[in-house]
């Protein structure tokens, strides 16, 4: 059965956590270690877990450190932000250079937007041969991005490939998004994404850079904007 697919064995019998639908709810996501299902915690982040027969063991290897009120973090002059700048320029530069070192060909998604779009720019930039960047088009002009993904791919001249999404495409790839997910999850983004794989895969590419994620370290959703109000 489907549930026996999601929970991997008998071991625990599938039931829903209403604490954890709630904070999907409240959240977008549940906080960790809860998730959506009873008896089944997931991993903190920052963390990690050593299991044996002496039991479990969870430690915290890092924390992200907040300015205080008082710290020179706090009221930031121009010196200190050009210093930060930098060093998260380097950093990311580094990051990417890690990700190239592959055994297989490595692409770009390029949504269009500035995340994704300085990640392929770093990546041309590191790559000798040219760089393959997939993106998504929609049939609704308030979600599509095209010009702008096309516009970039002409700057970087990257050999660039497009899957046309529609409201019923996304639709009826929804539920096996959902099953694939294993959580509740409340804005339909990751099926496009769905749609997208298999011509990435299809090229025969099987890592693939993207700006996902990015958001959440820059603060870039509306959500954030909603809990400081």
């Amino acid at each position: 059965s489907e549930s026996k697919a999601i929970f991997g064995s008998d071991a625990v019998t599938p039931a829903f956590d209403p604490v954890g639908i709630d904070q999907v709810f409240r959240f977008w996501s549940t906080v960790s270690p809860r998730t959506v299902f009873q008896n089944i915690l997931e991993l903190p982040p920052g963390h990690w877990v050593r299991v044996s027969a002496d039991g479990i063991q969870l430690k915290r290897y890092w924390q992200l450190q907040f300015a205080g009120a008082n710290s020179q973090d706090a009221n930031p002059g121009e010196p200190f932000i050009q210093k930060r700048a930098e060093e998260f320029r380097a950093l990311l530069t580094d990051a990417v250079r890690i990700r190239l070192r592959a055994d297989v060909p490595v692409a770009a998604y390029l949504s269009g937007g500035l995340d994704s779009s300085v990640i392929a720019a770093l990546a041309r930039e590191t790559a000798p041969r040219q760089l393959n960047t997939f993106s998504i088009s929609f049939s609704g002009p308030e979600f599509d991005e095209s010009e702008f993904q096309q516009r970039m791919a002409r700057h970087l001249g990257t050999r660039h490939e497009v899957v046309h999404a529609t409201h019923k495409d996304i639709g009826s790839v929804f539920p096996e998004v959902v099953w694939h997910c294993e959580t509740p999850i409340l804005r339909t983004s990751p099926a496009p994404m769905f749609l997208l794989s298999p011509l990435v895969r299809s090229r025969n590419f099987k890592v693939v850079l993207t700006g996902e994620g990015a958001d959440e370290i820059l603060g870039g959703y509306d959500i954030f904007k909603e809990d400081k109000i």
